[in-house]
């Protein structure tokens, strides 16, 4: 969460990109799936946060460049 709210600060006046990497060995595991749907879930709570795919990142960075 500290990375996010780091990015969320410096956001306010222009856009910011958190890449999560994700892999099911690390993340899948019971005792720590709990801990990431946690973060997933107070990001979500922001509503002017977007979760974009890699892909949606690229068309938006192509459309404003």
């Amino acid at each position: 969460m500290n990375n996010f709210e780091g990015l969320y600060q410096e956001g306010e006046h222009n856009a910011r990109v958190m890449a999560i990497a994700v892999h099911p060995y690390i993340s899948g595991t019971p005792f720590r799936s709990k801990y990431f749907e946690q973060v997933l879930d107070e990001i979500s709570k922001h509503d002017d946060v977007a979760q974009w795919t890699g892909g949606q990142v690229a068309d938006w960075y192509k459309s404003v460049t």
